[in-house]
């Protein structure tokens, strides 16, 4: 799996004790490419992740190539390699949003495919699915079986006893909405996010590195200039004086040297709001270039993104001084 992937993959790993193969993005890309993917498998493999919207950057990844490559391979080697789709925020935005991509169980090597009803899915955290292509790639050791409630029952999670309030949320969602409302709602994000996109053009000095044909979000960072004295983390934390929550983030290892921040498209993220962003957007970054000269400003709104170990508040007569006194 790529480095980019879900911080869950590496607890599964560690739960479960299952070695690893971390492949790294090349230069300049964000995900990892099919033929690294596949070069780092061998016949100890149990399967390859393919991320369908990656945290960081939204991006989709060609999961019909990787299909392709997965199934020559398996050819020339005999060796039965499949994939495991990690659908969890495009599970419910490609069947509506692209609905000619392949992705899903129309692949030959596709396993399984997993997806989260709390994100695109429009119910409330708590919720996940998990597909597979036949009940021969599900493992038996995965399932238990129990009978004191007065029948055999199958279950495959991890816990037993919670609510089922979610799996209830999310028949509502799909009742209320059907397959019409969730590419209507799925197109009004994408439609939010073309305009926020845009938006952020015209500042002239945002590099958006997000996909269109990915997840309804936004991820952008600040042009190379080394004569900037503030940086996408300053930029965070004064769009947070107007109440945006908008992360700010260094992507992942390989690229780790590159700040980022992202906005992601809700549905009740509306194109009047992603104005008023843009607005106070504006707003943030004269704040932030009018200061430039003024000493120390920087460290009165982002002491904790500079790691500062101790700040020491005196009174001086006339004002109250900062006195930095160890920094890392």
């Amino acid at each position: 799996m790529g480095t980019e992937a879900h911080v869950v993959w590496e607890k599964f790993t560690n739960y479960f004790e299952v070695e690893a193969k971390w492949v790294p993005n090349r230069p300049g890309k964000y995900m990892a490419d099919n033929d690294d993917l596949v070069a780092a498998c061998d016949e100890n493999t149990i399967g390859v992740v393919a991320i369908l919207g990656t945290t960081y950057t939204g991006a989709f990844y060609d999961v019909e190539g990787l299909d392709k490559l997965i199934d020559n391979k398996n050819k020339q080697t005999g060796w039965g390699l499949s994939i495991h789709v990690d659908a969890a925020s495009g599970g419910f935005v490609a069947p509506f949003a692209l609905p000619e991509l392949k992705w899903d169980f129309r692949l030959k090597t596709v396993a399984s495919v997993n997806a989260s009803g709390h994100k695109y899915g429009l119910v409330y955290p708590g919720i996940g699915w998990v597909m597979w292509r036949s009940r021969e790639h599900l493992p038996e050791s995965l399932v238990f079986h129990d009978s004191y409630l007065g029948k055999d029952q199958v279950t495959v999670t991890l816990n037993f006893s919670k609510s089922a309030m979610n799996v209830v949320g999310q028949l509502y969602q799909f009742v209320r909405m059907g397959f019409e409302g969730y590419r209507e709602v799925i197109r009004q994000m994408q439609h939010t996010t073309q305009q926020l996109s845009k938006g952020l053009e015209k500042f002239g000095i945002f590099e958006i590195i997000s996909s269109d044909k990915g997840l309804p979000l936004v991820t952008f960072h600040l042009k190379d200039d080394e004569t900037r004295p503030y940086d996408e983390f300053h930029l965070a934390d004064r769009l947070r004086e107007n109440g945006w929550v908008v992360p700010a983030y260094r992507l992942a290892q390989d690229n780790d040297e590159r700040k980022v921040l992202r906005v992601v498209c809700r549905w009740d993220f509306s194109p009047t709001l992603a104005a008023e962003l843009l607005a106070n957007m504006q707003e943030a970054l004269d704040w932030l270039q009018v200061r430039q000269g003024h000493e120390g400003f920087l460290l009165t709104h982002y002491s904790v993104y500079l790691h500062t170990t101790l700040f020491i508040s005196t009174h001086q007569g006339t004002g109250v001084h900062l006195q930095i006194v160890g920094t890392e």
